[in-house]
C-alpha cells in the first residue's frame, strides 16, 4: 500500500499513472501540478483510485490463475477427474473450452455446471466464454 504525505506526491503519482492509461484533456499541456485546479485534482485522484483497484483486482487473478485447483472447492469426484486428465491449476481449467472438459472421460453436464458456477464466482472463465 502506498501513503503519501503530501498532495504534489499523489498528484505526481496520479500523472504517471495517467499519462500511459487515460486521455484527460486537461492533462496534455499541464506542465506544474499549480496549474491544476480543485475539480482536475479531484478527477485526477478518482482516476487514480480506480486504476488502483483494477490493478489490485489484475493481480489477484494473475496469482490465483496459479492456484491449485483444490482451492475452488469443487468436489471430489470432479477434482479427481480433472487431475486424472491432468488438469492441476485454476489456469489449466481456464484454458479448456466447454467442448474440451466435455470430451474428459466421465466429466459430465453437472461436472461442468458446477466448474463454471466455481470459476464465475471467482471471476474466472473458460475459454471461449465471455465475460
Amino acid at each position: 500500500m502506498m501513503y503519501y504525505t503530501t498532495l504534489q506526491g499523489v498528484l505526481e503519482d496520479v500523472l504517471r499513472i495517467a499519462d500511459v492509461s487515460t486521455e484527460h484533456k486537461f492533462i496534455r499541456g499541464v506542465e506544474h501540478v499549480d496549474q491544476f485546479t480543485h475539480e482536475d485534482i479531484r478527477v485526477l485522484c478518482k482516476e487514480h483510485n480506480r486504476l488502483l483497484r483494477a490493478m489490485r483486482i489484475i493481480n489477484g487473478k494473475v496469482r490465483a490463475a496459479h492456484f491449485p485447483i483444490q482451492k475452488l472447492r469443487l468436489s471430489n469426484r470432479t477434482n479427481n477427474v480433472l487431475e486424472r486428465d491432468g488438469i492441476k491449476t485454476v489456469q489449466e481449467l481456464c484454458n479448456n473450452s466447454i467442448k474440451d472438459l466435455l470430451s474428459i472421460w466421465q466429466f459430465g453436464r453437472s461436472a461442468l455446471c458446477e466448474v463454471r458456477e466455481v470459476l464465475h464466482s471467482e471471476g474466472f472463465y473458460l475459454k471461449g466464454e465471455s465475460l
